[in-house]
């Protein structure tokens, strides 16, 4: 999994008898462990003492998705619990017991009162974390408050077949889908598209919304290769995204394509002197053409040559 750590910015909110052991700043006491700390005292048993701070940003990587967010404090005191939670979620989490020997973290999942946890870009953009001691505690010193962010990011994809000059016939594409490091599962889903190269070549081209030759749709499937439909002579580019599902959401790579270009095999003809490879012409009417397909026999039935 990949992490991001958000850390107390400038922005502080504080309720009761708060202060820091340097005289200093709230949120720059609660952004490092050493140094500087936070006293949260005990000055009144009908109501707590807190800091509301305001976290850094963290931007997901483009179709990103959240696993999990755990907020977390650096403290001790003589206090027998603590709670930490996101504001505006509702649902406040104890973390116990204060280490009261020495310094200790203690850690809390973020969720709301639901049970959901913290999910989206919106909720890591507008984050803030209460750090509250307890009604009926006594002194509680924090000199670290931070929330960390484990996430998955996207796949990629390589297409290496088919690719460099073909002849008409069965044409297989071949991709690779390499799975974000943080991710536990591989391709759960394709998509493989093809564009002539009038298509890729026209203004605007985009291979996510532009008309395809031909388009597979997604497809649900593991699978690394599939057959291609019947294609005409012409120049190619194959397209194909994968997908992930992580947290119950499909996470796409960007499209990768290979090129390739499709011929006419040449058939065997009688020059006057030997049989070889030139191309069949066929009188059109007014002149010999070069043909896409002769009629021959197979063997039991007549059918369209287009190649030998």
């Amino acid at each position: 999994m990949s992490t991001a750590t958000l850390t107390p910015n400038g922005t502080v909110t504080i309720y009761g008898t708060v202060s820091t052991s340097d005289g200093g700043a709230v949120h720059t006491a609660l952004s490092a462990v050493g140094g500087a700390y936070v006293t949260l005292s005990n000055w009144n048993v009908a109501a707590p003492s807190y800091v509301l701070v305001d976290m850094t940003t963290f931007t997901l990587p483009a179709g990103g998705v959240i696993v999990s967010v755990t907020n977390s404090v650096y403290l001790t005191g003589t206090g027998t619990y603590v709670y930490a939670w996101r504001y505006g979620s509702n649902a406040r989490t104890q973390i116990s017991p204060v280490p009261s020997a020495a310094w200790g973290t203690l850690t809390s999942p973020d969720s709301d009162s639901g049970g959901v946890p913290c999910s989206t870009q919106a909720d890591l953009d507008s984050y803030q974390l209460y750090v509250y001691n307890e009604p009926a505690q006594t002194q509680v010193y924090v000199d670290r408050a931070y929330t960390t962010v484990t996430y998955i990011g996207l796949p990629s994809v390589g297409v290496s077949a088919p690719s460099g000059a073909k002849t008409v016939g069965t044409q297989t594409a071949t991709w690779a889908c390499t799975k974000d490091s943080s991710s536990p599962a591989g391709q759960s889903k394709y998509q493989l598209k093809l564009f002539t190269a009038a298509q890729y070549g026209a203004g605007g081209f985009n291979p996510a919304s532009s008309t395809a030759y031909y388009d597979s749709g997604v497809v649900v499937s593991t699978a690394l290769t599939q057959v291609l439909p019947n294609i005409l002579p012409g120049t190619y580019r194959c397209y194909v995204r994968a997908a992930t599902t992580n947290s119950g959401q499909d996470q796409w790579s960007a499209y990768a394509f290979s090129s390739f270009s499709v011929t006419l095999k040449q058939l065997n003809t009688w020059d006057g002197a030997a049989f070889s490879a030139k191309p069949v012409k066929v009188w059109n009417g007014s002149a010999y053409v070069e043909s896409i397909g002769v009629w021959v026999w197979n063997g039991s039935a007549w059918v369209r040559a287009v190649g030998g």
